[in-house]
């Protein structure tokens, strides 16, 4: 057998065994060659049937007018039809397919067109497949729509609920005429706060504020005015509180304010005068200009009560006193409010004796010099440990130590104790600066630079190692007074400082002539100096300042290690607070400084 007749045989067996269509046309488009798949799909027996025919003798015109055009094409240009998906309907076997074709041009030995060659490949069960996934997806996507459509019901009708119980709670929990949270919600919202302070050990403050004047404004213009009155000061009181605190409508004419954190004397001053300031300021009600007053009680949690209903009641009673006094004035509570006339007499009369008794003390708190890490002052803080009532706070006993006249002797063994204690660390080689507290009474007493330096001689302390601390509102009671009295103190080489700074007393102008020589900056900003708000900016403006002045700074609060870091980036010179150390009683104290060693080389 020649090699042409192998090749031929051989090629001719390939053909035929393949399952796919393949054949070969001429440049009419007339078979010259199939295989026996095309004759099989064909509905014809042998694959000579099909030579010289075309498609038009087995397909619809259509579409054998469609095959043939583009075979005409390709057998024009020489370019090849690649994979193109054809669907077939042969009428001689009734026979419907998806074919995915090929044809390729054939050339003779010039490289002239003289036919083409083409295979078929039956994708029928992938269409099928395909459009069985195409039906599943779009069932898939109804389903997915219609699901959507019903979550999206379902959604609306819960938010209408939602919308339904809030409207309730707003209605249950919420004065129907300033919209302020009531009694109810006071309640709720003072137990879950004292719930935090009690993990948190610390403290929360209550505001009970009574309207002087609002019977008057009833009487003579009429319940509507006095409801307008009402939503007035509302408003005022909640434009002069912070964010997190709670303005509660108690009743009537009664507002309760929760001030939820830890906040300092001074600080919790300004809130409350603030408050007053804004009150009073006169308003306009059925064309009447009027002003009305208010009374504040104030509570604190842990020390007052222990229950949200008693520190309500204590907060309460301390406002009913400052209007029995006038009105228009703050009080805050002591024990001695809930106690008869003979009890009082007998808590002063045990306040007097608490010297002689010496029942008094002082606890210190140390100062840290930032920069160079040592510990080089402390504050003196007076305390008093009653033999039966136990450890009284200061707020219970100063208040009626001030209104007594009581203040003026406390306040000297105070200074005098304090200086003996800085004189005793002295002798056995701890230098520290003694830091004690003036009160009004005692600032305004002319005898005062006489007693300060006759006690400081007698204990053999050195003047600049005495600091005395009156604070910022005090201080601006009388400022040319003031600084009358701190140059003679200026001139016996005692140190002083500014407490509580920063609270909204001061008048720079004035503090630039005070001969201080240093202040303290209020607590109430430390706290807040990580967050994110004006504390941060008014802190680095007030350590910028007093640098400016040439005056020391000191932090008070300091209770946590990212306010430190924070107070140094900003070059403050001192600070006090937990996170160094709570207030230490003498032989405390003086352990402390030795474990420091603060002892001199």
């Amino acid at each position: 057998m020649s090699t042409h007749s192998f090749e031929h045989t051989l090629l001719h067996t390939l053909a035929n065994n393949v399952p796919h269509r393949i054949y070969a046309k001429d440049t009419q488009s007339r078979f010259i060659f199939a295989n026996k798949c095309v004759a099989q799909e064909m509905g014809l027996e042998t694959p000579e049937e099909l030579l010289g025919k075309t498609d038009f003798d087995f397909y619809p015109h259509e579409d054998a007018a469609e095959f043939a055009a583009s075979e005409q094409d390709m057998l024009r240009t020489g370019v090849p039809i690649l994979n193109r998906e054809e669907f077939v309907d042969c009428q001689t076997n009734q026979q419907k397919r998806w074919l995915l074709t090929t044809k390729i041009p054939l050339y003779d030995d010039n490289q002239k067109i003289i036919g083409l060659a083409g295979i078929n490949y039956d994708i029928t069960q992938q269409k099928h497949s395909q459009n069985e996934l195409r039906a599943a997806h779009k069932q898939s996507e109804d389903m997915r729509v219609e699901l959507q459509e019903t979550i999206t019901l379902l959604s609306r009708e819960i938010k209408e609920r939602q919308r339904f119980e809030n409207a309730l709670r707003q209605q249950a929990l919420h004065d129907g005429l300033t919209g302020l949270p009531n009694r109810t919600l006071l309640v709720e919202r003072l137990e879950h706060a004292m719930e935090l302070s009690r993990r948190e050990k610390t403290s929360l403050t209550l505001l009970f504020i009574d309207l002087d004047r609002l019977k008057m404004v009833n009487d003579s213009l009429g319940h509507n005015e006095g409801d307008e009155l009402i939503k007035e000061v509302a408003n005022r009181i909640c434009k002069n509180i912070r964010k997190h605190d709670t303005c509660a409508r108690f009743g009537g004419d009664e507002f309760v304010i929760l001030l939820p954190n830890d906040i300092t004397y001074s600080a919790l001053g300004r809130i409350t005068n603030d408050i007053i300031r804004a009150i009073s300021a006169p308003l306009h009600l059925g064309g009447v200009e009027l002003s009305v007053t208010c009374s504040i009680g104030c509570s604190t949690y842990p020390q007052d009560a222990g229950d949200a209903d008693t520190l309500i009641k204590h907060a309460d009673t301390a406002m009913y006193q400052a209007k029995k006094q006038g009105g228009n004035s703050v009080k805050f509570y002591t024990q001695s409010y809930s106690i008869g006339v003979t009890e009082r007499l007998t808590f002063e009369s045990e306040l007097r004796s608490a010297i002689s008794n010496n029942e008094l003390l002082l606890h210190y708190q140390p100062q840290l010099d930032v920069a160079s890490g040592k510990i080089v002052g402390v504050e003196a803080l007076v305390r008093w440990l009653h033999p039966e009532r136990g450890m009284v706070p200061p707020l219970d006993f100063i208040a009626i130590a001030e209104e007594t006249g009581l203040i003026e002797p406390i306040g000297e063994w105070v200074l005098r104790e304090a200086c003996s204690q800085a004189a005793k660390w002295n002798q056995i080689g701890f230098s520290v600066r003694m830091s004690v507290n003036l009160s009004a009474c005692q600032l305004m007493s002319p005898d005062l630079d006489d007693l300060v330096s006759g006690i400081i001689k007698e204990v053999d302390l050195p003047a600049q190692q005495l600091e005395v601390e009156l604070t910022e509102s005090v201080s601006m009671q009388n400022p040319e007074e003031t600084i009358r009295i701190l140059k003679r103190f200026r001139a016996l080489g005692i140190q002083i400082a500014i407490d509580d700074f920063g609270t909204g007393y001061s008048n720079l102008a004035y503090l630039r002539h005070f001969p201080v020589n240093r202040i303290k900056i209020d607590r109430s900003f430390v706290n807040e100096l990580t967050q994110e708000n004006s504390s941060q900016a008014i802190v680095e403006a007030i350590i910028m300042m007093a640098h400016n002045l040439d005056l020391g700074i000191v932090a008070e609060g300091v209770e946590t290690i990212e306010q430190h870091d924070q107070l140094a980036a900003y070059h403050c010179d001192l600070i006090q607070g937990y996170w160094l150390s709570r207030p230490l009683d003498s032989a405390a104290c003086e352990t402390f400084l030795r474990e420091h060693r603060l002892l001199d080389q």
